[in-house]
């Protein structure tokens, strides 16, 4: 009876360790597996699904973009606070969620991973380290982490996305915010508030390789065209954006909405949000002081300089604070076929081809991070990146 008891005992203990081997990819704060997600009934084996995540604070909310951005579902991760950034990665279904910075700022903040498909948290890690405004390189595997905008460092970490260790660090700027990787998988971009150039890196290398600028002001957020040619930049002080030649690092032009204005303060960035519409046509532009998204036609850049062609008066106002508290500032998307383009904290949903509002939705009016996920028969088949980014590769 003894040899068989030590046997049960030893077999258990073999499950345990097997448990603990592949507990790399459990939550690291002993928070549930899985979230309580509250579904409309919506059909998740669709055809297909053009859905809107948009993430605010201890929950994902989830829109059906071809279906007048019909509600599909909420996933409540009350935890989750103090949200960054967010990036997808289609290939292996999993999202990532940068969060919780707590005071003083930049030393402590979370990275967790979400299965799309399962609904459920991979890990959550905890680190003694602020984040940030990340990005993740097409093939999935690294993710560029910033410290955050209120660190006085100049460290963008550099994460395994599989297991989300630490796996070296980059030392760029002061303030680390904003990311981007490109499309071909080469460079991040790099931006920091506390630095009027914008970097960028050689991800095989994890070097800088270029400052673009002087911008006349700390970089804030921006985007860059699918050949990774030219960079639209908002930067502080500047009610409007510059635009700058990646392959040289200089500036091409410093552009300004016709007939609008605002008291000039260097500290701040009226100009908080800026989308390059897929096809490369447009420039969308936030005006916070007169609540309004500017339209530029920059189908001449390089050889000429963007070219107003419009304004949106926003439903939604950009002022006073997000329910989280923050201030509300302002943050642009455009859908992937470039039919919608979203207004973080104003909520306002505008159809590109008429200008019009076409819905408001209450959750965008208190969050800067949202993202559209692509799904075929319930499988992650695209994602873009939080930033407005171009597609022309070709």
């Amino acid at each position: 009876m003894r040899t068989v008891t030590s046997a049960i005992i030893i077999i258990l203990g073999l499950i345990v360790m097997v448990g603990v081997a592949w507990g790399t990819e459990s939550p690291s704060t002993g928070l549930p597996a899985t979230p309580q997600v509250r579904s409309t009934g919506t059909d998740p084996t669709a055809a297909a699904q053009h859905l809107e995540y948009v993430f605010v604070d201890g929950s994902i909310v989830v829109y059906d973009m071809a279906h007048e951005h019909r509600l599909v579902k909420q996933v409540d991760l009350p935890w989750v606070t103090r949200i960054k950034g967010t990036v997808a990665d289609a290939a292996s279904g999993m999202l990532y969620i940068s969060y919780g910075n707590k005071k003083p700022y930049g030393l402590s903040g979370s990275l967790l991973k979400y299965d799309l498909v399962a609904d459920r948290v991979i890990w959550d890690n905890a680190y003694p380290i602020g984040v940030d405004s990340m990005c993740i390189t097409p093939d999935g595997r690294t993710i560029y982490l910033p410290s955050g905008d209120f660190t006085e460092g100049d460290v963008w970490h550099i994460v395994d996305a599989k297991s989300g260790q630490l796996i070296s660090d980059l030392h760029v700027a002061p303030y680390p915010h904003n990311t981007i990787c490109g499309l071909s998988g080469k460079r991040a971009f790099l931006g920091a508030p506390g630095y009027e150039y914008l970097n960028v890196a050689d991800t095989s290398t994890n070097t800088v390789i270029r400052s673009i600028g002087p911008l006349g002001g700390g970089v804030r957020p921006f985007t860059v065209n699918g050949r990774e040619t030219v960079a639209y930049i908002n930067v502080n002080g500047l009610l409007g954006f510059v635009v700058a030649d990646i392959s040289t690092g200089t500036v091409l032009y410093r552009v300004s909405p016709e007939g609008f204005g605002w008291s000039v303060d260097p500290r701040v960035c009226p100009s908080h949000g800026i989308a390059l519409s897929p096809d490369e046509r447009e420039v969308w532009m936030i005006d916070q002081p007169n609540n309004a998204v500017h339209i530029f036609d920059v189908t001449g850049v390089p050889s000429s300089a963007p070219r107003m062609v419009g304004t949106v008066r926003l439903s939604g106002a950009l002022s006073g604070h997000q329910s989280s508290g923050a201030e509300r500032e302002g943050w642009l998307g455009f859908s992937r076929d470039g039919r919608y383009v979203y207004v973080g904290d104003a909520g306002d949903v505008i159809d590109a081809s008429t200008r019009k509002t076409v819905a408001s939705l209450a959750p965008l009016a208190n969050t800067r991070i949202f993202l559209e996920i692509d799904f075929e028969k319930g499988v992650p088949v695209f994602a873009t990146p939080r930033y407005a980014i171009g597609y022309v590769t070709g």
